[in-house]
């Protein structure tokens, strides 16, 4: 696992998005001060991988930056082949945290969830979490625990990273393989059951079978087609005869012999019907011809508009006359004495009109009034109004400038009591710093005095010195080694002090800078609040003169109120006189409307009912006019010439009734004229037509039978048809009754000849049936079924073994194969099931380890130091191996990075998967000697491709690496950034100057 790009928010110090790019890069420093934020860019890589804390494993929350809601980290990272994104959050509240990874080159191979997430993890890195600990990420202050780890615990780092685990996939696998071959096996030889035991020897056998019953199938065929072909000729003459026979008694049925005189008899009733019905067509033509002489003339009559329908019309036309003509003349003298009372009314009218004028002009005076009433009140009520929010307006303006004034002194004493306590903050703040070099330097010095007594270590006068190499001089006591330990916790606790001072001084300086900010806001609020007062105060002296508001509202309002009441009570009392004209002007007014109306009504009915007459006198005018000339009388509106007209129309009336009934009477004669001759018709269609016909479809059908047979014996026959008349037809029946004896003699001796031909030919099929041992059609299809289903299931089974045959001999090699691969695999499983074996490996993989880290440990101490083979630290001086526990802090740690670069070192070149390693701190307990010994260390493995982070706060770090991140911490947070070769350089120039360095 390769890590590429890291980004994370919301982690501890980082409150902003931090961004570290390690593409590109092998070895690198991560440089910062105590404090800055180094070590939780590996919290952020550990919390990326595995969703938990370096330090505990559990405690997410912890991460959390003071004051966020949550972290998010991304992490993109190069592992089995593929480059992988996972993404992780934590929130303090209750809400679901993201555990997400997806393959950056499918992002459909994804895992969800934080226990999918976890096991992708581990899988790709091949550590879980101690074990990452362990190898890859070196904690501050923990780089020693795989040095310091028990067998046990080394044991399962050294299986994930040496993918010892492999071996147990291995064997895993060939017990899956084992059981995948044996089923596919079994299925096998399943298969191969059911096949012939020997398929050539089935092949063979078939065939011989195959021949036999094609032999026998032959025969049999051969004397079924002869004895076929014998029960065909058969069949078809006994078909002639049956067919000669069915037309002998057709014959039979087809001869009429009577049909002659019956149509005979026909013929003579024929004749006497169609003189019969000559007759009566000419009386029915006669009286038919006067009929329509007299409906001439009475169509004429009616054309003129003097026959009945019009005569009659006429006559109601003269009775309506009549009766209408007193009513039109009562009319016309009710309409004129209409005309005379509405002239009156229409004078009454005009009067009231006058009257209206001179109340309209009293109105609009009185309304006047109103007006000039109402504009002075509304006046005084606008000014009282404007003085009561100028009024309203000042006071509260006036309270502003003094709640302002009251702020402003508030935020002034606040302002001092934040920089009094900023004087104090700022003072425990320096003492921390004090605090924090002596504790500096006690660790430093106790370091010394340690690396002092381990040096002295069993040395007394006179031996050599393991500095200057020089004899100890007399009295010489090796020193005591302090407490470490001690050193360091009041050391980190200092640190701790200092950072809580430093902190605390921030706030309150925020906390000043945001007091001194509000005491100019509210300055500058009150001097604007005393500026508006000041402007309110001269509104108000504009309206109300004088005015004081320490007198009360009502008082200061008083003269503007008065004004207010007067113009009020002078608008009620010319509205008062506005209301009295407007009732005198509206009862009027109502008296005109109601007379108007009485006039439109009465004028509209007068000029309805003059339509009326009008249209009555119309009426009777059009109708008398519309009268044929021959009917009109003289005068129009004279009652007696109407009478007179009436009744000349009724006489006309008659005369054109009795010239109708003359013509119904001819109508009727010539039906029943009609009627005698249709009675003739009808017998001559029944009598003689229609049996006539029958006769002619019976004599038909004899032809067309007669004919038919004629043409099957091919014999010529009577082909004459009728003249068309019945006594035609009766002799042609005469000549079809011969035709037919002679024909049915012909059938007769035809049927003999059939039937003896078809005796021939059944001897002749019993003869061949005979031939083959059978004794009727029936047992000979069946003798053919039997070699034929014999012949198909020789042949069947010869195909199915030939077919057989080549898969049963790849069967019969699977199977074999099979076998022997179950067998294998049994053998691979037993192997890998042995403890032992895997315990071989591993002890086999931990000397290698132990070797290369013992030359790497050499490198870096001049030869003086390598691993044992129980890990234990072989002192090359004093030739004895040590106990881990033993060593100082400087040599735990380098004893622990050349573990850690042996496991980096196999892993590659085993193919493994650890391409990164983190180390946090432990370079302050080298000497300048061993320092460099150890960079180049590390050079040399980050020279294979690998990464290797170092974080330290020691700027001497970075004077032989080139790629450097700078960690610094501010007010915000920190930041993480890389330098570039002149900021590098800057740096230790700066640092070196200020004596960093040493």
């Amino acid at each position: 696992m390769r890590p590429l790009l890291l980004k994370f928010r919301g982690l501890r110090s980082y409150r902003d998005e931090a961004e570290v790019d390690f593409r590109g890069r092998d070895l690198v420093a991560i440089i910062g001060d105590t404090g800055a934020g180094k070590s939780s860019i590996l919290e952020a890589l550990c919390f990326a991988l595995y969703g938990t804390a370096t330090w505990s494993g559990k405690a997410v929350t912890d991460l959390i930056s003071s004051g966020a809601p949550a972290l998010s980290v991304e992490l993109t990272f190069r592992a089995d082949d593929r480059t992988w994104t996972v993404n992780r959050t934590a929130r303090r509240a209750a809400a679901p945290s993201l555990h997400k990874l997806v393959a950056d080159d499918d992002p459909s191979v994804h895992f969800d969830g934080a226990s999918a997430v976890n096991a992708q993890v581990r899988r790709l890195v091949g550590l879980d979490y101690d074990g990452f600990l362990r190898a890859v990420v070196l904690p501050q202050g923990r780089f020693q625990q795989l040095l310091q780890s028990t067998p046990g615990e080394r044991s399962s780092v050294l299986k994930a990273i040496f993918r010892v685990e492999e071996l147990e996939a291995v064997r895993s696998g060939a017990m899956a393989a084992r059981h995948r071959v044996a089923s596919a096996l079994g299925d096998v030889r399943v298969e191969r059951a059911k096949f012939f035991d020997d398929p050539a020897a089935v092949a063979a056998e078939a065939g011989d079978a195959a021949a036999t019953a094609g032999g026998r199938l032959k025969d049999l065929e051969t004397a079924a087609q002869e004895v076929r072909d014998c029960a065909t000729t058969a069949e078809q003459e006994r078909k002639v005869a049956r067919q000669l026979d069915a037309q002998a008694e057709a014959i039979a049925r087809a001869r009429r012999p009577d049909d002659a005189s019956r149509l005979r008899e026909l013929a003579e009733l024929e004749d006497s019907l169609t003189v019969t019905l000559k007759e009566a067509s000419e009386r029915a033509n006669a009286h038919e011809s006067k009929a329509s002489a007299i409906a001439a003339q009475l169509r004429s009559a009616d054309q003129a508009g003097v026959g009945a329908a019009g005569l009659a019309s006429s006559v109601t036309t003269f009775d309506a006359a009549i009766a209408t003509l007193p009513q039109i003349q009562d009319q016309e003298e009710a309409l004129a004495g209409e005309r005379e009372q509405l002239s009156e009314l229409e004078g009454q009218i005009a009067s009231q009109e006058s009257a209206i004028a001179g109340l309209e002009k009293l109105a609009d005076n009185a309304e006047a009034a109103v007006d000039a009433a109402e504009a002075v009140s509304v006046a005084a009520r606008a000014v009282l109004s404007e003085a009561q929010a100028a009024l309203l307006g000042a006071r509260a303006k006036a309270d502003e400038s003094a709640n302002a004034a009251r702020e402003h002194r508030e935020a002034v004493a606040d302002s001092e009591r934040r920089r009094e306590e900023l004087t104090g903050a700022a003072e425990a703040h320096r003492q921390a710093v004090i605090v924090r070099g002596e504790a500096e330097v006690r660790l430093d010095k106790v370091l010394r005095t340690d690396h002092a007594a381990a040096a002295a270590s069993g040395l007394g006068p006179g031996d050599p010195c393991p500095v200057c190499a020089r004899d100890l001089p007399p009295g010489f006591a090796a020193p005591h080694a302090e407490d470490e330990a001690a050193a360091r916790a009041a050391r980190d606790e200092s640190v701790q002090a200092e950072l809580r001072t430093l902190k605390e001084h921030n706030r309150i300086e925020a906390q000043l800078e945001a007091a001194t900010a509000a005491v100019a806001d509210k300055a500058s609020r009150q001097a604007q609040a005393d500026a508006a007062a000041t402007r309110g105060m001269a509104e108000l002296a504009k309206l109300v003169p004088g005015a004081d508001l320490g007198d009360a509202d009502a008082t200061i309002l008083r003269t503007l109120t008065i004004a207010r009441d007067e113009a009020d009570e002078s608008e009620k009392e010319a509205r008062a006189a506005e209301r009295k004209a407007a009732l005198a002007l509206d009862t009027s007014r109502e008296t005109l409307s109601r007379m108007r109306q009485e006039f439109h009504r009465r004028s509209s009915e007068l000029v309805r009912a003059t339509t009326q007459l009008d249209n009555g006198r119309s009426r009777h005018e059009e109708a008398l006019n519309a009268l044929p000339a021959v009917l009109r009388p003289r005068s129009l509106w004279n009652a007696d010439d109407l009478t007179t007209a009436r009744t000349d129309a009724r006489s006309r009336v008659e005369a054109i009734r009795e010239q109708e009934g003359e013509r119904d009477q001819e109508y009727e004669a010539a039906r029943k004229a009609r009627e005698e001759g249709d009675a003739a018709a009808k017998r001559l269609g029944t009598e003689v037509r229609s049996p006539a016909a029958e006769l002619s479809v019976a004599q038909a059908a004899l032809q067309q039978c007669l004919a038919t047979v004629a043409h099957d014996l091919q014999r010529a026959g009577n082909q004459s048809v009728s003249g068309g008349t019945l006594s035609d037809a009766a002799e042609l029946a005469v000549i079809r009754d011969a035709w037919a004896t002679e024909l049915h003699n012909a059938c007769t001796a035809g049927i003999g000849e059939a039937t003896r031909r078809a005796a021939d030919s059944e001897k002749r099929a019993a003869q061949a049936l005979a031939s083959t041992g059978c004794h009727d059609g029936d047992e000979l299809r069946e003798a053919i079924i039997a070699v034929t289903s014999d012949l198909r299931q020789a042949e069947a089974r010869q195909g199915e073994a030939l077919r057989q045959e080549p898969l049963a001999e790849v069967l019969d090699a699977r199977i074999a194969e099979g076998t022997a691969l179950v067998s294998a695999l049994d053998v691979v499983y037993s192997h890998l099931s042995d403890a032992k074996f895997i315990d071989y490996v591993i002890r086999r993989r931990q000397l290698v380890l132990l070797a290369v880290a013992s030359e790497i440990l050499a490198s870096m101490t001049n030869s003086r130091y390598g691993f044992a083979e129980d890990f234990r630290i072989v002192d090359s001086w004093s030739g004895q191996p040590r106990d881990v526990m033993t060593l100082s802090g400087g040599e735990t740690f380098l004893a622990s990075l050349s573990l850690a670069l042996a496991l980096v070192e196999l892993a590659g070149r085993g193919g493994g998967r650890l391409e990164a390693l983190f180390l946090d701190e432990g370079f302050g307990s080298l000497d300048a000697n061993t320092l460099p010994e150890a960079l180049k260390a590390l050079e040399s493995q980050a020279s294979g491709g690998r990464l290797v982070a170092l974080i330290s706060h020691l700027r001497a770090v970075a004077e032989t690496i080139d790629d450097v991140l700078h960690v610094v911490r501010g007010p915000d947070g920190s930041k993480a950034s890389w330098l570039t070769a002149l900021e590098r350089d800057a740096m230790l120039s700066n640092d070196a100057e200020s004596g960093l360095l040493a």
